[in-house]
């Protein structure tokens, strides 16, 4: 086999060298700061700070529109 070749091949089995940095993780993840907020001690309170994130989250997609609002017909 061609060592140059299985030399290229290894340089794409990982992962990116961008997800390791957690400044990236946010940029990606859209949380734009730490996380700490959302990670507790515990299996069961991270659980539940998760959730209300989650609907925080769910409630600001549903915000009304404005321009929703027709009252003239």
């Amino acid at each position: 086999m061609n060592i140059e070749k299985i030399r290229n091949i290894i340089d794409f089995i990982a992962f990116p060298e961008w997800l390791i940095n957690d400044a990236n993780m946010d940029d990606f993840y859209g949380l734009y700061g730490s996380i700490d907020l959302l990670i507790a001690n515990d299996f069961w309170q991270s659980s539940v700070q998760l959730l209300r994130y989650n609907k925080y989250r769910m409630f600001q997609l549903m915000k009304q529109q404005r321009d929703d609002l027709n009252f003239h017909e």
